[in-house]
């Protein structure tokens, strides 16, 4: 496995990396989306552990319903 310039590890099977990066694009830009999208699971992807450990840190939590 090698490492990715946002830090996740490439693993042979993990979420596609363009999509995990426009999401975490747009979270850093203050997006707030309703829900995670479903990666796509690719060769050669990002370490889907890695991944959604950081989205669990990151994320903002749900507002009041």
């Amino acid at each position: 496995m090698t490492k990715h310039n946002t830090g996740f590890t490439i693993a042979r099977r993990g979420y596609d990396t363009d999509e995990v990066d426009l999401y975490l694009a747009g979270l850093a830009a203050g997006g707030r989306p309703a829900d995670r999208p479903m990666f796509t699971i690719r060769r050669r992807g990002y370490d889907r552990a890695q991944v959604d450990g950081h989205l669990a840190e990151i994320e903002p939590a749900p507002g009041p319903c």
